[in-house]
């Protein structure tokens, strides 16, 4: 609940602000049978994702045959969601036809968890007196970054990966891939003919989806500016260095069964929707 005041608060802050900065300047009066065909929309976000909460286990050995170094790590994690901003752009296409471009980046778990959504979507724009309702449909990408912990070499005072030496702490990340298929449906209310505050609720189905880890760290090399350069390695769940287990389950596979997620997921966004922008159609006529 505090989360959602928190959406209103910003919403109506950003509306009063946006109506006092057209309010100081002198524009043109628009004549209203003009249709203003281009959108940005900005908003707090909320991105809930089909998750269960779960225990991950790991121990990771660097790529030294002769002598092998290791770590091990223990992360519980809990149902996964990410709040942050969403940025958004609409383009009207002919008289009620609408292109949607969607981008959140949120985070979550005490910053642990990061994650980027971007869509891409028709809609058809339907509207009621100052009320407009668009279903849209997008199709969806998903990346996110959990971070598993930073750890230190066990027993040597580097890790080597990829024939690089890692002397500073090494860092394990959960990484996630995924591509959805989102139904959505906007109703946005039109206060001034610039300006109107809408939400947005778009469910996302995955269909393709892809786990792995990474392991970075500085290295005692440095760049031009003098800065450590760092150095990271992608490790697949299956691979011979490491152990990787969800609640004492193996895990060997990037889809497998046991990975408590699946990126089926609801996004919620209420904001503040700006127009700008006219075109005549021949066609267009007012209803």
């Amino acid at each position: 609940m505090k989360f959602l005041y928190l959406l209103l608060f910003l919403c109506c802050t950003t509306v009063i602000f946006a109506q006092e900065e057209i309010e100081e300047e002198e524009i043109e009066v628009m004549d209203e049978t003009t249709p203003v065909h281009s959108f940005l929309r900005v908003s707090p976000s909320l991105f809930l994702v089909n998750s269960s909460p779960s225990t991950i286990d790991y121990e990771f050995w660097d790529h030294d045959l002769s002598y092998p170094d290791s770590i091990s790590g223990s992360r519980d994690i809990d149902n996964m969601w990410t709040y942050g901003l969403n940025f958004g752009f609409g383009r009207l296409i002919g008289k009620s036809t609408v292109i949607n471009l969607d981008n959140h980046i949120g985070w979550g778990s005490n910053g642990k968890f990061f994650n980027y959504v971007g869509q891409l979507g028709v809609g058809r724009e339907f509207r009621f007196g100052e009320f407009y309702i668009q279903p849209i449909l997008s199709m969806g990408f998903v990346s996110s970054i959990y971070n598993l912990g930073t750890h230190p070499s066990n027993n040597k005072g580097y890790f080597q990966i990829n024939d690089t030496y890692i002397n500073n702490q090494l860092t394990a990340r959960l990484k996630s891939r995924a591509v959805t298929l989102s139904p959505a449906v906007l109703l946005e209310y039109s206060i001034r003919r610039n300006i109107s505050v809408f939400g947005k609720i778009s469910i996302h189905y995955s269909f393709w989806e892809t786990n792995y880890l990474s392991f970075s760290g500085e290295t005692d090399e440095v760049d031009e500016d003098g800065n450590a350069v760092t150095a990271s390695e992608r490790i697949d769940f299956n691979h011979n260095r490491l152990g990787f287990y969800i609640n004492n389950k193996k895990i060997e596979e990037k889809r497998s069964p046991y990975i408590p997620y699946n990126f089926n997921s609801l996004l919620i966004q209420i904001g503040v929707s700006f127009a700008f922008g006219n075109e005549v159609y021949d066609e267009f006529e007012e209803e």
